[in-house]
């Protein structure tokens, strides 16, 4: 009689309410197999024909996830960054949160993975909730409403935000990142000081040291890009 044990079925988790968001939601095994995809995910054109999670991404950011992501999810339980989902003949930036199951490796090796698109076909806004018309901001004892559409850039000032419109400066009393967590995801996060209306981006020029994207016209402010975040500017724009 055989001693061979049989390897125990995994069955895919139920995400509950996630199920139907408008995120993406993907659920890897200790081998980053595709266990368990969210609705939305499902319908991401070639999302069915993918086995392993990282066939879901363009080969810089399979790249970036194998060698960074995936590890830094296992070792500390937690891994955030920008990549982008292969869509073919165009690329979909997102923002990715990666979470080992149990929050670190000494009790699974399973991850949990939440994407949330920059811009595509997903959308960002439930059907029974309004596009944001007005940005709340806390300036010094009042609370000025901004129109995010007016809005250039957002530049980080120590623990308030600088916010650019035009020829109108206004110093929020709100970190950067509190405020891209109310704005659309039109906002890209180009470098950890800046975050920019990608409406307004006119060019990507080179700079002493690195590459910064120009707003508006040949005069238009230049905002530096990280290196960490170059690929995806390039992704979003078609230049990779």
């Amino acid at each position: 009689m055989s001693t061979d044990t049989a390897e125990p079925i995994r069955r895919p988790p139920s995400l509950g309410p996630l199920e139907e968001a408008p995120v993406l939601i993907a659920v890897l095994d200790e081998q980053d197999r595709l266990i368990h995809r969210n609705a939305a995910l499902c319908r991401r054109p070639g999302s069915d024909s993918a086995r392993y999670f990282t066939e879901l991404f363009r080969p810089w950011a399979r790249q970036r996830l194998t060698e960074e992501g995936l590890p830094s999810a296992r070792q500390e339980g937690l891994w955030e960054g920008e990549v982008s989902l292969d869509g073919g003949a165009e690329a979909v930036p997102v923002h990715i949160t990666l979470i080992a199951e149990g929050g670190n490796r000494e009790s699974s090796q399973g991850i949990v993975a939440l994407m949330i698109p920059r811009h595509g076909p997903v959308t960002m806004v439930a059907d029974d909730e309004a596009p944001l018309e007005r940005l709340a901001v806390p300036v010094y004892q009042e609370t000025r409403f901004l129109d995010p559409a007016a809005i250039d850039y957002l530049a980080a000032d120590g623990h308030y935000t600088r916010i650019h419109a035009g020829d109108q400066v206004v110093l929020a009393s709100l970190p950067l990142g509190a405020l891209q967590r109310q704005l659309p995801a039109a906002f890209l996060r180009v470098h950890r000081s800046y975050l920019v209306n990608a409406g307004r981006i006119t060019a990507l020029t080179p700079i002493e040291g690195g590459h910064a994207v120009r707003l508006g016209d040949d005069e238009g402010p230049l905002i530096p890009v990280s290196r960490r975040r170059m690929n995806a500017v390039r992704e979003m724009f078609g230049t990779a």
